[in-house]
């Protein structure tokens, strides 16, 4: 069996996973400030879109 080495790429991909959750969470936001002003069926559709980017963003 392969040694593996969390902490080979050092501080970067902590700095990414910091960057691509608040960038999720960013544009859920704003998708969701969206969809307030929206009618029926495209208020659906911006709020599937920000549940998909805080979802994505997050995991």
């Amino acid at each position: 069996m392969g040694h593996l080495d969390h902490a080979a790429l050092g501080w970067l991909t902590p700095a990414l996973s910091y960057v691509m959750a608040c960038t999720g969470a960013a544009l859920g936001l704003r998708c969701t400030v969206r969809a307030l002003a929206a009618t029926e069926r495209s208020r659906r559709n911006w709020l599937v879109t920000a549940a998909s980017a805080i979802g994505t963003g997050i995991w």
